[in-house]
């Protein structure tokens, strides 16, 4: 059976005055990223297609 898997972006920043789309992640949101790719349960994921915002954050947390 096919499944579809929502992921929301780790914490981003609002330190700089930037457009919503250029905001990265803050430095809780690159350990958060860091750690959630380091579980065994994210590294058996294997998908057939990823489908990703082109904000900063999005891209930094896939």
């Amino acid at each position: 059976m096919k499944s579809i898997t929502f992921i929301r972006h780790a914490k981003s920043s609002w330190q700089y005055k930037l457009p919503d789309e250029k905001r990265p992640l803050n430095k809780r949101g690159l350990f958060d990223a860091e750690f959630m790719s380091s579980l065994d349960i994210i590294k058996s994921i294997q998908p057939d297609a990823v489908f990703c915002s082109s904000a900063e954050r999005t891209r930094e947390t896939l």
